[in-house]
């Protein structure tokens, strides 16, 4: 299936130190109050559906523009919803979705591109987005390589992210499996996502009891109480890893905006 899920995390192309059967197994077996994991989507928003029918009147023109509508039998998972990206198991093409309708229980999708060649019968159409589990674990990965300096160098130069490495040492002296990635990272990683699942940790903290000490309108006067100031990286996730890297100062307070892969 074209779903882009955390791979190995010996792989080169990982996009996530943990894969999603690796999270449910360390909440299950280590920590309490999961509720926020446990009720997140595990599930990718549509798949196992195949396409019955699609009406080539719109090809695409010379400028590659037009759309075509795709008949979806309905014995998948999940739902098709508009600015969706979709692809189908013969195209190198991704489509997005453009208008959905349902009729004689058959999903109708206007998908743009036009259709540049023809389906097979049956052929498998995928959303393509991951579960919120996914998001989380792919997001809290890129967090940790934004915001700690890890000690020792990376094993592969093509290696997408900075884990495994070589030249990392334990708490007790001892190197690391240098083609591993430590289970602290892992932890780290599992930690992270639960707290993003829990709520936005990179937006601006709201106001009084949250940053500030003191609001005043007209004259406006804001009084900033940094002690009280959320962190972006937690003091849970700082133990685990801080003999393995260097925290910056954005990973203590404020906010910052990080770059993500599309899945």
């Amino acid at each position: 299936m074209p779903i882009l899920i955390p791979v190995a995390p010996r792989s080169t192309t990982a996009n996530s130190y943990v894969t999603v059967a690796e999270a449910d197994l360390y909440f299950d077996q280590t920590r309490l109050y999961t509720t926020a994991w446990d009720n997140a989507a595990a599930t990718p928003d549509a798949e196992g559906y195949t396409v019955t029918l699609a009406e080539h009147g719109g090809h695409q023109n010379e400028n590659g523009e037009g759309d075509t509508v795709v008949v979806v039998n309905g014995t998948g998972t999940g739902s098709f919803t508009v600015g969706c990206r979709i692809s189908m198991a013969s195209h190198d093409t991704i489509y997005t979705v453009t208008a959905t309708s349902f009729s004689e229980g058959l999903t109708h999708l206007t998908v743009s591109p036009a259709l540049s060649q023809d389906l097979s019968d049956e052929e498998a159409i995928t959303r393509l987005s991951g579960s919120q589990k996914e998001k989380a674990l792919i997001q809290a990965t890129s967090m940790l390589d934004e915001y700690f300096n890890w000690f020792g160098s990376i094993l592969d130069e093509d290696q997408r992210l900075r884990w495994p490495r070589y030249s990392a040492y334990d708490r007790d002296g001892y190197v690391y499996d240098e083609e591993e990635v430590p289970e602290e990272i892992k932890n780290a990683t599992c930690e992270l996502a639960l707290r993003l699942l829990q709520g936005d940790t990179l937006t601006e903290p709201s106001l009084v009891s949250q940053g500030f000490s003191r609001v005043t309108l007209g004259p406006i006067s804001v009084a900033v109480e940094t002690s009280n100031t959320e962190d972006i990286i937690s003091d849970t996730v700082m133990s685990m890893v801080s003999h393995l890297g260097a925290p910056t100062a954005l990973a203590t307070r404020g906010s910052k905006v990080i770059p993500l892969w599309r899945v």
